[in-house]
């Protein structure tokens, strides 16, 4: 099979060279269209039941709540371990599961026995939410300027999160801090006493006034009319001139016995930017969007949104993934680069020969481009994990067609024609090649069918190796072959000459030679000499061998072992937890605090800090919003020194110490 593969290459030029331009244009086009991540897609094995009941105690949480939403849940197929938490408010039941199972199916289940389950009538109604790391925001905004909170509030909700919403990719945006608008009605209690209303009357009355609800249909024999019964409340007027009074009484208003003001709500969060408070906007985007993509429209946006709103109104980009993920990228990116060129140099240094280097280094560019077809087929995407694949895999590439011309230009050597020699140089070598690939291969494609976080990080990069590889035994049975044959056979000072000219011109070829390759000699040389000594002291290598083993495992087991390096972003965050109940404002004054000590160093470009939440990673909404809870972001002016940023969280650690009253962690 092999052989008339090549025969039909050697034969068929025309069509292996149009069969390699069409590689290049469908790869093209996968590269073009593969999403570009940080990590590969991670998916967890675990379900969280949330439930809220407002205002109960812990035990009442767990009696009402937690026990039964168990009891529910326990007997789920696949169950491997279940936890929960009782917190004043709420209760969260994790359920984790093994790496093999059905997440979709199982949270329908878990969503039909929730359904039958009979809580207290104030509880919410239990969600079920999944551990999901790319669903982190993307990007972080901050609204700040002269206006007040309220107007900032108001701004970004109606104008700026539509209109980023409207963005392809982006998902939801979140708007944190400012204050929010509310129509507040302060009751006189003693007038609303005297005329034997309750508060709860007045609510209802207020409800029932301000209607817009379907009203049903008008029909003739021609059209049908839809009715709506609208009266809403236009101003705070007509809500100060309602009558509260049945008919028949003396008519009083509301504006009788209660003040109608515009207010704002009861804070529950705030949000501060190097020292000033502002509004956050935090943007998730669309599970199969491209990061970099949706984080360019973005930008773009943004750009047209400032030119509307003003001088004194800043919208500033405080916090961007993408940054991190194309800088990651193009650092894998320029390595695939000088590996391959590094690659074609060595080539050239060995083969003293530029139309032979040539032939080689074709196999480079057109593996790697036709890997991209599969990777798009397979769904794998660019990042660090599939690309760092694929720089591993560039070295290997040219393995096969090195071995497959040397074969060819051997036969060559021996006097067969330039078609023949092509023919059989590579049905020779064909096995061999085959086999060698496929060693390698077996080495990393049951990396794909490993479970767990491990096989998830690294089955793209198994998969990009595989692929590569498959694509340069290819290349090497078609392309370079036809390469090969193409042309006369001719003599050559470096590797290629003929039987003819080596019998009638040794003595210069020998010169030529030993000058050209001078330093290959003397490595040689010293390789023989040193071989010589390894063969005369057998036991003494032999020894030395094993110890060295001894050594390198005694080594080993001292290095520390982690499932994904430390990544540097230049941008750290410090989740801070005071004791449960404490009120707002003294969580700000700590809060207020820590950022002023982080302003004060030199090396820190910008902190923002939320007080009363604070992100959790994952996109998992547990209850990440109160008044003891806050998270302090600082990010450094040398985004690519891991020192600076290693240093400047030291320092931090060191100085939030000083503060015993509340738990900080590091992030």
């Amino acid at each position: 099979m092999i052989q008339q593969l090549v025969e039909f290459s050697v034969h068929r030029k025309v069509t292996i060279f149009m069969v390699s331009l069409a590689v290049i244009a469908f790869g093209l086009v996968g590269a073009s269209r593969l999403p570009v991540n940080l990590l590969p897609s991670l998916s967890y094995p675990s379900l969280t039941v949330q439930t809220e009941y407002a205002n109960a105690a812990p035990a009442e949480i767990e009696q009402l709540i937690t026990r039964p939403v168990e009891e529910v849940v326990g007997v789920l197929k696949g169950l491997k371990q279940i936890h929960s938490i009782s917190r004043s408010g709420i209760s969260e039941v994790t359920l984790e599961f093994g790496w093999d199972a059905d997440m979709t199916s199982l949270a329908m289940d878990i969503r039909e026995k929730l359904d039958r389950l009979e809580l207290p009538l104030e509880a919410e109604t239990p969600i079920v939410l999944r551990y999901d790391p790319a669903q982190d925001p993307i990007m972080k905004l901050s609204l700040s300027g002269s206006s007040s909170l309220t107007q900032l509030r108001l701004l970004a909700d109606k104008k700026i999160k539509e209109s980023l919403e409207r963005i392809e990719g982006v998902a939801s945006a979140k708007v944190q801090g400012g204050e929010e608008e509310e129509i507040q009605i302060n009751l006189n209690q003693g007038k609303v006493a005297a005329m034997g209303i309750s508060p709860e009357q007045l609510s209802n009355l207020l409800g029932e006034s301000n209607i817009n609800r379907p009203g049903g249909s008008l029909k003739n024999l021609q059209t049908q009319l839809l009715v709506r019964t609208l009266n809403e409340y236009d101003d705070l007027n007509e809500m100060r001139n309602l009558r509260i009074t049945p008919v028949g009484l003396p008519s009083v208003k509301l504006g009788d016995v209660a003040t109608v003001v515009w207010g704002h709500k009861d804070r529950e969060e705030i949000v501060r930017f190097n020292g000033k408070e502002g509004i956050m906007l935090a943007l998730y985007k669309a599970g199969d969007s491209n990061t970099v993509d949706v984080a360019h429209a973005v930008r773009a946006t943004i750009q047209k949104l400032e030119r509307t709103l003003g001088q004194d109104l800043k919208l500033n980009v405080q916090s961007d993934q993408s940054r991190f993920i194309e800088q990651s990228i193009q650092e894998v990116k320029q390595s695939l680069l000088i590996g391959g060129m590094l690659a074609i140099m060595v080539l050239w240094v060995f083969l003293r020969d530029f139309r032979l280097t040539g032939i080689i280094t074709t196999a480079i560019p057109l593996s790697v481009v036709a890997t991209f077809i599969f990777m798009y087929r397979a769904d794998v995407s660019l990042n660090i994990m599939s690309l760092g694949g694929l720089t591993l895999g560039v070295g290997m590439l040219v393995d096969s067609a090195i071995v497959v011309l040397e074969s060819i230009h051997r036969k060559r050597e021996e006097g067969l024609p330039v078609r023949e020699s092509a023919i059989s140089g590579t049905s020779e070598v064909g096995g061999a090649v085959t086999a060698s690939v496929l060693t390698t291969i077996a080495v990393f494609i049951p990396i794909v069918f490993v479970e767990g976080i491990a096989g998830q990080l690294f089955r793209d990069q198994a998969l990009t190796i595989t692929f590569s590889l498959l694509a340069s035994l290819v290349v090497a049975f078609t392309l370079i072959p036809m390469l090969a044959s193409l042309g006369k056979q001719k003599s050559n000072d470096g590797l290629v000459v003929t039987k003819k000219v080596a019998t009638k011109k040794a003595g210069s070829e020998t010169s030529v030679k030993s000058n050209s390759n001078f330093s290959f000699n003397s490595f040689t040389g010293f390789y023989r000499s040193l071989l010589r000594v390894v063969l005369r002291f057998r036991w003494l290598t032999v020894t030395a061998a094993f110890l060295l083993l001894f050594v390198v495992v005694q080594l080993a087991s001292s290095i520390p072992s982690v499932l994904i390096p430390q990544l540097n972003e230049g941008e750290f965050y410090f989740d801070v937890s005071l004791p449960e109940g404490t009120a707002l404002p003294t969580t700000t004054r700590v809060m207020v605090e820590m950022e002023q000590m982080a302003l004060s160093l030199n090396d820190v470009d910008a902190v923002y800090i939320s007080i009363g939440s604070r992100n959790v990673t994952g996109g998992l909404s547990l209850k990440n919003k109160d008044e003891n809870l806050g998270q302090i972001n600082v990010v450094i002016k040398d985004r690519s020194d891991r020192d600076m940023e290693q240093r400047v969280s030291q320092i931090l650690r060191e100085k939030y110490k000083q503060f015993p009253e509340a738990d900080v962690q590091f992030g």
